[in-house]
């Protein structure tokens, strides 16, 4: 009977352990294991902060995919997507990112898993995000207008329940011209997952393929699929 009251014992002590575990994890941490399954599925490989560092302050260069959990005292900067003064905001990073430049054009994909300090300052820069997405969007959209009939033009722009969806696609066919833009901006507490794919005038198939692999995989609808 002593036997079977450790045995029992030792059970619960470590069911108790595992429910610990499970219940620290933050949602960056959640969702950076649910994104890092799919990346690397998708081949993307896990660096270090510093390599991703040097990647992401280089604007000119090109690179294989990769993810990393970034210090964000030390890491925030490099990303450029926040200031010095914001990213003070900031206690936790997750970054994804694969960029190929041919021909002078550049084609991208960035996953960023931002934590917060708390909700209100969260939902400030998911405010601020959306609408810079958004002005993006429209302001590419109403940029190819003037071809008229000659270029193809599918277009998204919403945001419901803390979840903006924005995305533009371009062709024309005379000049062999096929581009996309696509935010996925999500809020979720104090934590925001910033998703962005992007193709240029050449070199983009491989990151557009690799949209189609992403979505696949992610649990929602992707900005395309909702296009008019």
């Amino acid at each position: 009977m002593k036997l079977m009251k450790k045995a029992i014992c030792a059970t619960l002590v470590c069911a108790m352990a595992l429910s610990m575990t499970a219940c620290g994890k933050s949602k960056l941490d959640k969702q950076a294991e649910k994104l890092t399954e799919i990346l690397e599925d998708m081949d993307y490989e896990e660096i270090d902060q510093k390599k991703a560092t040097k990647k992401l302050d280089d604007l000119d260069a090109d690179w294989d995919g990769f993810y990393t959990k970034f210090d964000a005292k030390e890491g925030i900067k490099a990303i450029g997507i926040l200031d010095k003064k914001s990213a003070k905001d900031v206690t936790d990073l997750y970054v994804a990112s694969h960029k190929i430049i041919e021909d002078g054009s550049k084609n991208a994909m960035f996953v960023y898993v931002f934590e917060y300090k708390d909700e209100d300052t969260a939902e400030d820069y998911y405010d601020d995000f959306v609408d810079e997405a958004s002005d993006t969007i429209n302001d590419f959209k109403d940029s190819m207008e003037f071809a008229g009939d000659d270029v193809e033009i599918e277009f998204y722009d919403d945001e419901d329940d803390d979840h903006y969806k924005g995305f533009v696609s371009v062709a024309m066919d005379e000049i062999d011209l096929d581009m996309f833009m696509s935010y996925d901006i999500l809020l979720d507490g104090n934590t925001l997952t910033y998703i962005m794919f992007g193709t240029n005038v050449s070199g983009g198939d491989e990151i557009a393929d690799e949209y189609e692999d992403f979505y696949d995989a992610w649990d929602d609808e992707s900005p395309m699929d909702l296009a008019d």
